[in-house]
Parts: structure tokens; C-alpha cells; sequence
């Protein structure tokens, strides 16, 4: 069984003896996570994915930069997709 106690709620004094199941692992002093960090954790999970499937056709898989090729690449994608947001956003006000 995997136990952990989160600093920070040790040190804020709150009930660290609560325990969650997550998943096979139980945590102690964690508290349930929220849907928002579900939802950003997803849409991390997916880019991060696009990216390794990129850049599986830039680099070899178990070359030593894969992870910071991919890392980059999940940058880009992200500031891709923000910047499209950005331009529609303001393609769509002065329409």
C-alpha cells in the first residue's frame, strides 16, 4: 500500500488521516481531486500525446532527447492553439 501525507495540509492543520482511494494506491491526507484539475490534467495528457506521436517522426523513440523533444514540441502546440484562440477571438469582434 502506497501512504503519503501532503505538506501542506500537515502544516495548515487539516485532517491529514482522511483516506482516498485513487485508483490501486491509497493516499493519506490527500484530499479528492477537484474536476478542474481532472479536465487540465486530460487536455495535458492529449497534447502531450499529440506531441509524442510528432515527435516520433523527428527523432528515435529511445534516443536521450525524445522526452525533451517532445516537451518542446507540447510547447508549441500549446502556443499554437492559444494563439489560434487569440486570432479567432479577435477575427470574430471586428466582424
Amino acid at each position: 500500500m502506497f501512504c503519503s501525507i501532503d505538506p501542506s495540509q500537515f502544516l495548515a492543520g487539516e485532517n491529514h488521516y482522511q483516506a482516498y482511494e485513487m485508483g490501486a494506491a491509497m493516499v493519506v491526507g490527500a484530499r479528492p481531486p477537484r474536476l478542474q484539475e481532472e479536465v487540465m490534467s486530460l487536455i495535458l495528457r492529449i497534447f502531450l500525446a499529440f506531441a509524442g506521436l510528432i515527435t516520433a517522426l523527428l527523432v528515435a523513440r529511445d534516443s536521450l532527447k525524445f522526452d525533451i523533444v517532445q516537451m518542446f514540441v507540447a510547447i508549441l502546440l500549446v502556443t499554437g492553439v492559444l494563439l489560434i484562440g487569440s486570432l479567432w477571438s479577435l477575427w470574430r469582434r471586428q466582424a
